[in-house]
């Protein structure tokens, strides 16, 4: 069986017999076929088997017959594109730029920012004969003028790595009422895309939590950061003793003569003192406390690595 038996659209056909491909590998030759069909497919092969152009030219098959017609303008018409003409006008003051949400026709998530480059890339050599058709990869790292440059090139085709959701959700998330969708008008997916994703990742271990952070003073409350000397043949005991309390948020040890250090949050200030007195009372040991006198704001945004250094689709 060739590439051209399989019935691949031609100017695919063109660009694998510039590239030196004829005949599909094993893998290629099942499923592409039934990718066309429309059929879902899981596929598992070995690295080098050619899955990349597996999924990737059924899915440009189905997307060349959908090329965008050049733009002609009309003879009573100006030379501009429209694109030309949206920003004359806001040159000039008579539209106000706004941002329009990339809509690709096809997601491509791959767990590494080299897996994806080497997709987009890859891409770029089967639809180099199909006009018109862009391919953008997302990725961790990338400064967001960038990604909203590429993502304004509205293209047919995001590769993305599963971590730059968490780039969106690290900081600047949208204060809106549906912020998920926000997110996902950025990102070319759809809300319920971004939710279910969230939750993939919680529940996966790349993210420990997810939620806003509250001024709690202002709602009536309280943080305290709290610090304890506990004698270590008692260390784990106490721990047990402090963290049954519903008021305990974190806590840590340390290499220190205070080596217990725990945040405890209640409703009320009067609520704070009394579970002080209560861990007082069952410890037998004296609680320091040390209530916020004033507020910092520490930003701190950390790159995931994989476990070899790579850099990681964060």
């Amino acid at each position: 069986m060739t590439f051209a038996e399989i019935g691949l659209h031609e100017a695919l056909l063109k660009a694998l017999t510039q590239a030196g491909y004829t005949d599909p590998t094993p893998v290629q030759a099942q499923a592409i076929p039934a990718a066309i069909e429309g059929r879902d497919l899981l596929v598992s092969s070995q690295t080098g088997s050619g899955k990349t152009a597996a999924f990737m030219l059924p899915a440009l098959h189905r997307l060349a017959p959908q090329e965008r017609p050049p733009f002609v303008p009309s003879p009573s018409a100006s030379r501009r594109t429209p694109n030309q003409e949206r920003q004359s006008a806001r040159s000039r003051g008579r539209e106000r730029p706004r941002f329009q949400p990339a809509q690709p026709k096809m997601l491509v998530l791959a767990p590494t920012r080299e897996l994806a480059l080497q997709v987009t890339a890859a891409t770029d050599k089967y639809a180099g004969h199909i006009r018109h058709l862009k391919a953008v990869a997302i990725l961790g790292g990338m400064p967001y003028p960038k990604q909203m440059e590429l993502l304004g090139r509205n293209p047919e085709i995001l590769v993305a790595t599963p971590g730059r959701l968490i780039d969106h959700l690290h900081g600047g998330f949208p204060l809106v009422d549906r912020p998920f969708a926000a997110v996902g008008a950025e990102l070319g997916w759809s809300e319920e895309r971004v939710i279910e994703r969230l939750h993939q990742l919680l529940a996966q271990g790349v993210l420990t939590r997810f939620g806003p952070l509250f001024q709690i003073e202002r709602a009536g409350g309280l943080f305290v950061l709290a610090a304890m000397a506990v004698p270590e043949e008692r260390y784990e005991a106490v721990t047990a003793q402090v963290n049954a309390h519903p008021e305990i948020a974190h806590n840590y040890r340390r290499a220190h003569a205070l080596n217990m250090w725990f945040v405890l949050g209640t409703e009320t200030p009067a609520q704070c003192a009394a579970a002080i007195t209560r861990i007082e009372a069952e410890t037998g040991l004296p609680v320091l406390a040390f209530p916020k006198e004033r507020e910092f704001f520490v930003e701190l945004k950390l790159p995931l690595h994989q476990a070899t250094g790579a850099a990681h689709g964060a």
